[in-house]
């Protein structure tokens, strides 16, 4: 297992560079990777439109859609030559996301397109290379892995449907790995180009 946190660039061509690199930096050492799950950095507070310049826009929207694409990129190359008969040893590409992405949130704009723009991403990756590399988006509580990133008004959401909060690491040690590890099932592979929800019952996609 190997963690790769990119540093960060004002040119988001050097952006993708950074994390694909990276990616296939840990491949030499360990070989094609089996899972693959990517955390975008995302803003730590809300910013309303008219007052976000535009190198705060490019953080929250911009510079995490680079990093999905270089992690994707890095990915389809590393699988370029594997034999598509192969599925059932065909890498797991997951993001997880705020639920911020699907429900939108005051002072979050950038964030929730990010996140509809990596959910896109993970679909055409998923139909672009078929059996060879699977993809999955789990959204998780904004809480849960993304400190301060809440809705500005927390009284617009339902309560948990579970009656607790998510930003624990108990949560994120048993339930969210759990969950992660089912996904990262070759069994699984059927959710290719899915989005799962696991947010305690707070936003219940129809």
């Amino acid at each position: 297992m190997a963690a790769v946190e990119p540093d960060r660039d004002p040119e988001l061509a050097t952006c993708i560079d950074n994390v694909g690199s990276a990616v296939e930096a840990a491949a030499a050492l360990l070989g094609t990777p089996d899972l693959v799950v990517h955390v975008p950095a995302l803003p730590d507070g809300p910013t309303t439109i008219t007052r976000q310049s535009t190198k705060a826009w490019a953080a929250s929207c911009e510079a995490p859609m680079a990093e999905a694409i270089g992690v994707a990129r890095s990915i389809g190359e590393l699988t370029a030559a594997s034999d598509e008969k192969q599925a059932d040893n065909a890498p797991r590409l997951i993001w997880i996301l705020p639920t911020t992405a699907l429900i939108g949130a005051a002072g979050y704009v950038g964030v929730g397109a990010a996140g509809e723009g990596i959910r896109a991403l993970a679909k055409g990756v998923a139909k672009q290379w078929g059996r060879r590399c699977t993809t999955t988006v789990l959204t998780v509580s904004p809480t849960t892995l993304f400190d301060g990133l809440g809705p500005a008004d927390e009284s617009s959401l339902s309560p948990p449907a579970l009656g607790r909060p998510q930003n624990t690491a108990i949560h994120v040690a048993t339930e969210i790995a759990s969950l992660v590890d089912l996904l990262a099932d070759p069994r699984n592979r059927a959710t290719t180009g899915a989005t799962v929800v696991a947010d305690s019952g707070t936003w219940m996609a129809p």
